[in-house]
């Protein structure tokens, strides 16, 4: 069963500044406190290799599952918009895709008391949390010699995918824009991992963010005055299209507008085999939580082993679009709520940690279509105070490349800390 461990600290009480120290001397991650609190945990998570064996099995049949999902919907594109209710610019993504949504992603699962493991949702858009992934058992791995580092290989795997979909001739390099929300902090350690990764690996790499991406007369993708061969987005793709509020009483986006023109200028590009886009723009449907609801919904039309996926790793979930929410009113300690594209907190609600009034006043101000209703389950414990553990897998291409363990008090990231994760030897 996984457990906690202690390393081999000498003082523990000056051990975390000596931690965050090497944190900062790395210039990758910049904020080993996170208002005025710890970030991270110095005690680690240990796995058996059974666990980690399961874990890693049950993100590939996943990852293989959503990828039978976009099969289906190019079979049935009706779905786009009978079901998920994509805007135009968002059928323009999937559509320009050809289907196409995967290169990294992050499963989000839960080991369970009674054995099972859950996945409450994957994150196929902009997966983030690499950069911890890496260089936290790094670090640390000293501090607990019995053990294995499950994530030695994850920057390699990751490089070997670039360079395939990239077709990389090491006479030839390639030029590689990361796209991301400059303005925005929370990710840059990911970025900057990104970028130290790929420099080190030969391509030549630009930073910049939508607003800075044009095309030319011969369909070249510039970042600034750069042409491009390949596209790292970690910019998400709801705010690639139109912004739409999820909540009846919220005012209209200050900025609702598609990016049209960055996204028109990737796409020609795409099209014309200038340039290539990871992750790619069918990763709008993905992404979108609907798609678990859609699993039960039309789970006749999935394989037997995708059938048999949903129901030994998805917690039963709903749209709200076409349901009475009365009925969750009476059910409130079964059920958790999420917007389709959210990835907040605020945007999580979960029926048992709220009062009746906040529950009701939620099922009323929601804009259902936006919404989806999932069946709460509970995880096992490992750490007294931060009970929640959320493993977090990631795929590249498809194969399990690595874990990090994210510890919460409660089923939400609030005052969450990530813990180095290590799996016994034998």
């Amino acid at each position: 069963m996984a457990k906690l461990q202690q390393g081999n600290f000498r003082i523990r009480e000056t051990a975390y500044l000596d931690f965050a120290t090497q944190i900062l001397q790395n210039g990758i991650i910049n904020d080993p406190w996170l208002y005025g609190e710890e970030r991270f945990l110095l005690d680690a998570i240990i796995l058996t290799k059974h666990e980690l064996k399961s874990l890693f099995e049950a993100a590939e049949s996943i990852g293989s599952l959503y990828h039978e999902f976009t099969e289906i919907i190019l079979k049935n594109p009706h779905f786009l918009e009978s079901y998920f209710a994509l805007t135009p610019f968002q059928k323009l993504m999937w559509f320009s895709s050809r289907g196409e949504w995967h290169a990294i992603s992050r499963l989000d699962l839960f080991l369970c008391q009674n054995g099972q493991i859950r996945c409450c949702e994957m994150n196929s858009d902009t997966p983030s949390g690499e950069a911890e992934t890496v260089l936290l058992n790094e670090l640390l791995l000293h501090a607990f010699p019995s053990f294995e580092n499950p994530n030695a290989d994850f920057k390699s795997r990751f490089l070997r995918l670039v360079e395939r979909v990239s077709e990389a001739d090491v006479s030839t390099p390639k030029t590689i824009g990361i796209i991301y929300p400059t303005e925005h902090t929370e990710d840059l350690s990911m970025i900057l991992s990104y970028e130290k990764w790929l420099s080190e690996n030969g391509f030549k790499v630009l930073l910049g963010s939508p607003y800075n991406l044009s095309c030319d007369k011969n369909l070249n993708l510039l970042l600034f005055d750069t042409k491009l061969d390949l596209i790292l987005r970690h910019y998400k793709t709801d705010w690639w299209g139109e912004r739409i509020p999820i909540w009846k009483d919220s005012e209209d986006f200050a900025d609702p507008d598609p990016l049209e023109n960055p996204l028109l200028s990737i796409i020609k590009a795409e099209t014309a085999g200038k340039v290539k886009v990871l992750n790619p723009f069918g990763a709008i449907l993905t992404q979108n939580k609907l798609s678990m609801a859609f699993f039960f919904d039309f789970i006749h039309l999935f394989s037997s082993q995708s059938q048999k996926t949903i129901h030994d790793f998805f917690p039963l979930t709903r749209s709200l679009r076409v349901e009475d929410l009365s009925n969750y009113l009476s059910e409130k300690n079964d059920w958790v709520l999420k917007s389709v594209y959210g990835c907040e907190g605020a945007e999580v609600i979960i029926g048992k940690n709220v009062t009746d009034e906040i529950w009701q006043e939620t099922l009323e101000k929601l804009i259902p279509r936006y919404w989806i209703a999932q069946k709460f389950f509970e995880s096992s414990t490992i750490h007294s105070q931060y009970p929640v553990a959320n493993f977090g897998v990631y795929l590249c291409g498809g194969i399990s490349s690595g874990i990090f363990t994210r510890l919460s008090p409660s089923s939400t990231d609030f005052s969450a800390k990530t813990a180095p994760t290590y799996i016994e030897k034998n």
